[in-house]
């Protein structure tokens, strides 16, 4: 096995975690733990070193409201990182992410395998801007690898690419640190659903259904959001306004073991959003033995199988149905936590970095052999 010195190149990675910073903090620890030499690119501000993992943040302009750069000399100051560490492959992250482009764009006029991943699900208009960017610079058409987190947003990502070979390349999760070690608690039912609180992430819909199994489950129940986002403040006002406010808790942002005691104390973890990529929060609560219900539209659909570690559902109206059926048939919601732990080894860490060397020596990096990381 040849060591590979690898840029990770996107806009977001805060030293707090979430979302694709979480991702690709867990990445780089997993390829440092093998033996490799990960760098982070990126414009968030922040320290030059996370996890002993070199961070290179780069000073700029950004857009109000974004973590991007918006100045000119990005390229250069990417292409003289590249020249300077001689990365033997640059993974970008987010098609969303101006400076993964760039790094793309880099990587090809210096010859660096590069590989893109694409972490969320292209709606109507990012998907109309990217086809107008590669009529512009024809980024479809680079010797790039193109990945997506679940066979959905591969899906969506083959139509942005106008239709490219998008492989699927799932999150990991460290297993062990997600293990049930008690049963929850004697007490009311407690469904909890752990989310970033954005407009698109639905959460609003979840509201909408507790009313409805409220009226039809014959069980006191609990529910949790767990989570913060510019949404709170209007999803605490609509909770008043359908009168769950007091079955109903807002946790605000809360560290990985603090969700993982929550979780450990719930029954049943809900997914709102019909168009989550995939459900790193959803593969957590599967791993504490949690039911997951998730819509079946979303990416979710890759780690929950419908009656047997979960329900997929398509409506609001069919969430509702889900959330009391769980609640009310203690025998169901049984076996489906037994099951929900089982088979989670693919979406390890060990499974995970795998597929992640796969696809860098497919791209071309100087790759002898898979390497399984041992933590």
């Amino acid at each position: 096995m040849e060591r590979l010195t690898i840029a990770l190149a996107c806009d977001w990675y805060a030293p707090q975690v979430g979302g694709i910073e979480n991702h690709i903090r867990e990445l780089a620890s997993a390829l440092l733990a093998a033996g490799h030499a990960p760098h982070v690119i990126t414009s968030t501000p922040g320290p030059p070193m996370l996890d002993g993992v070199p961070v290179h943040r780069l000073a700029g302009m950004r857009l109000p409201g974004w973590r991007v750069v918006g100045d000119l000399q990005t390229a250069a100051r990417v292409r003289a990182i590249c020249e300077r560490e001689r990365f033997d492959v640059v993974h970008g992250h987010s098609f969303q992410s101006p400076l993964a482009h760039v790094a793309m764009s880099v990587a090809r006029r210096l010859a660096i395998p590069g590989v893109l991943t694409q972490h969320s699900m292209l709606g109507p208009r990012p998907t109309a801007l990217l086809r107008w960017l590669d009529r512009r610079v024809a980024w479809s058409s680079w010797p790039t690898t193109i990945t997506a987190v679940s066979h959905d947003a591969a899906r969506r990502a083959r139509s942005a690419a106008h239709d490219r070979e998008v492989h699927v390349l799932h999150t990991g999760l460290a297993l062990a640190a997600w293990i049930r070690r008690q049963p929850p608690r004697p007490g009311p039912i407690t469904v909890v659903c752990v989310t970033r609180l954005y407009a698109h992430k639905r959460t609003d819909e979840l509201l909408r259904a507790i009313p409805r199994v409220l009226a039809a489950s014959q069980r006191a129940l609990r529910f949790v959001i767990v989570g913060d986002g510019p949404d709170r403040r209007k999803l605490e006002r609509l909770a008043r306004r359908l009168g769950i406010a007091a079955t109903t808790s807002f946790t605000g942002a809360l560290s990985r073991p603090e969700v993982a005691r929550i979780l450990e104390r719930s029954h049943v973890f809900v997914l709102p959003n019909p168009d989550e990529a995939f459900g790193i929060a959803a593969l957590e609560a599967r791993a504490l033995g949690l039911p997951v219900i998730a819509r079946s539209a979303s990416g979710a659909r890759d780690l929950v199988s419908h009656l047997r570690d979960g329900l997929l559902c398509d409506t609001v109206d069919d969430m509702a149905r889900a959330i009391t059926r769980l609640c009310d048939d203690d025998v169901l919601r049984a076996a489906l936590a037994r099951q929900a732990p089982v088979g989670l080894d693919a979406f390890g860490w060990p499974a995970a970095l795998d597929r992640h060397l796969a696809i860098y020596q497919q791209a071309g990096a100087p790759l002898a052999a898979p390497v399984r990381v041992t933590r």
